[in-house]
């Protein structure tokens, strides 16, 4: 039986995949590690990840967070702006809110080699 040679010389391996939603909760485990408030991690950072940014992902068809782009991110700001939140429309200020926390998270991400440099233009206050 032949064996086939590997030389991999040259191939620049794909960094795993992790689900989009995993990902946010390292994310978050790591807020909790860094010594930052539960509620702080709760609400400051859980809430706009979990209940605006990952359903939004879920209703985007978005579950690999390397698929995300500028552009997507451009949709979700604008959806915010006009359609606003589970409960109905955001001030703006929430919605500025919400948008930091996903750019600190995509930033985490994007340190970590899990996905390229993005991040969400906020809208004018």
């Amino acid at each position: 039986m032949a064996t086939i040679p590997w030389d991999n010389e040259g191939v620049t391996p794909t960094p795993f995949a992790f689900p989009l939603e995993s990902l946010v909760e390292e994310y978050l485990a790591g807020c909790r590690r860094r010594g930052l408030s539960p509620k702080t991690v709760v609400f400051a950072y859980g809430y706009p990840l979990r209940h605006v940014f990952l359903p939004w992902c879920l209703r985007a068809g978005i579950s690999d967070p390397r698929r995300l782009s500028n552009w997507l991110l451009d949709r979700f700001v604008g959806e915010l702006l006009m359609r606003g939140g589970k409960e109905g429309p955001l001030a703006r200020q929430s919605v500025i809110t919400y948008i930091r926390t996903v750019n600190q998270f995509l930033a985490w991400a994007a340190r970590a080699g899990v996905i390229e440099q993005i991040k969400a233009k906020q809208p004018r206050a």
